[in-house]
This record gives C-alpha cells, structure tokens and sequence, in this order.
C-alpha cells in the first residue's frame, strides 16, 4: 500500500460528493461507489486485497484471533465475502 497516492486524493473526492450539499457517512460511501468506472473498481478490490493481507499479519504480529466483517453490513457496502 503506497502511502504517497493517498495523500490528497481523499480530500478531493470527499469535496467532490460534499460539493452536493451535506452527507453523512453511508450517503457518502454509496456516492463514491456509483461514480466508480470498471477501472476504478477492479483498482478499489485491488486495494481492499492489499488491506486485507497488511491486517491479517497485524493481527498475526499482536495474536488477536481473525474478525470476520458481519456479513449484513459487507452486503450493505458491496462487498464480497
């Protein structure tokens, strides 16, 4: 995960959703998920892949057990399981 792409790249697309008028969090999510290309989103799962893997040995490194997300909420964002 390349710390160095996520700077400022955040900012903007919340502005870019905000700009519409005030959001809360979940509002915010599924505009940012509509105005995904099939680029974006294959670079989103990439991403999510990366996340998965640095969590797991964080979790290995501490010895806490592996938390599954609940599967209601990973349906709710699109997630696959």
């Amino acid at each position: 995960m390349d710390r160095e792409r996520l700077k400022g790249n955040l900012d903007l697309l919340l502005l870019s959703v905000l700009s519409a008028g005030p959001a809360h969090g979940y509002a915010i999510i599924s505009a940012l998920r509509d105005g995904l290309t099939g680029e974006g989103a294959a670079a989103l799962a990439a991403e999510q892949n990366d996340w998965r893997k640095f969590a797991s040995g964080v979790q290995a490194v501490l010895g806490w057990p592996a938390v599954s997300r609940p599967r209601r909420v990973a349906a709710a964002l699109g997630w696959s399981s």
